[in-house]
């Protein structure tokens, strides 16, 4: 019996500028994507020689693994989810958190998934400015790239945050009104200033002036600390679970990848969390008073 083979051409390096591992130079690929359609179509052709083909090898190509378009396709960075949902007005929700507060570390790759059908002519873009070209912004393309129509399959904005980048906002192209805050803390360790107020209905934690109680997002494997110097944090020491409203809440508190230091209320004092590979979605709460915390997706 013949034996078919097809050897790819092997990288000069290991990995490139990215830190991507490559199994052929892109400058290769398309020779070796040619030769593995003809690899497959011969490999059929010999096997499949009475015309019983299952159909099970049908395929004409490959994708290396750092190429593709939607949510994956081998993107080594953070993806988001984008949705488009009517809460007073048309709003994007990142991850189902409507006009999520973002933080997109320098140096890092996000990628905002417009696949959903929501999202159909609300192409998602970035500006220096809030609400960006609406409100006499422009728009911020440094880094950025976007791949496909909103609301089809493979459709993306995608940024890598570059060093020095500005506080950014995005927004939608066509609409006004539908966006958020993206803020762009160096890399290492991020940094939150926790306040605590009382918005009407009891206090509650402020985010970096944001609030009551947002929602955010803790990546995996970075180190994010809740600075609680400010005295309004006086005895509301800021803990985590994977309970809503932690221990008022029957839940337990979280402990893993978090430090404490001082006391709420005084200099120095915060609460810090390195972020497990595979960390549930976690709640921040009050230590000591129910209902003043929020959610921390971990993505």
């Amino acid at each position: 019996m013949g034996t078919l083979t097809e050897t790819l051409t092997q990288p000069v390096t290991p990995r490139d500028a990215n830190g991507i591992a490559r199994s052929t130079p892109k400058a290769d690929r398309p020779a070796a994507k040619a030769a593995w359609a003809t690899w497959v179509s011969s490999w059929k052709s010999y096997t499949y020689a009475s015309g019983s083909d299952p159909g099970k090898f049908d395929h004409t190509g490959f994708t290396y693994s750092d190429e593709g378009g939607g949510g994956g396709g081998g993107f080594s960075g953070t993806t988001f989810a984008v949705t488009v949902q009517n809460a007073g007005g048309n709003k994007y929700f990142i991850d189902g958190v409507q006009q999520q507060f973002m933080y997109l570390e320098e140096g890092r790759s996000y990628r905002f998934d417009q696949s959903h059908g929501s999202n159909s002519n609300h192409p998602l873009r970035f500006s220096a400015t809030s609400n960006g070209t609406h409100s006499g912004g422009s728009q911020y393309t440094t880094g950025v790239t976007t791949n496909g129509t909103p609301g089809n399959s493979g459709a993306y904005t995608q940024i890598n945050v570059p060093s020095g980048a500005p506080t950014l906002y995005y927004y939608c192209a066509f609409h006004s009104g539908m966006g958020g805050t993206a803020y762009t803390p160096a890399a290492g360790l991020v940094e939150f200033n926790i306040t605590v107020q009382n918005p009407g209905a009891g206090n509650r934690y402020y985010i970096d002036g944001n609030g009551p109680a947002p929602t955010i997002s803790l990546e995996e494997g970075q180190t994010f600390r809740f600075n609680q110097s400010h005295n309004s944090n006086s005895n509301h020491p800021l803990r985590f679970s994977t309970t809503s409203n932690g221990t008022h809440g029957g839940g337990s508190q979280y402990t893993t990848g978090v430090t404490t230091n001082g006391s709420p209320g005084s200099s120095g004092a915060y609460t810090q969390i390195t972020v497990a590979n595979g960390a549930p979605t976690l709640y921040y709460y009050c230590a000591f008073h129910s209902g003043m915390g929020g959610q921390a997706n971990t993505p």
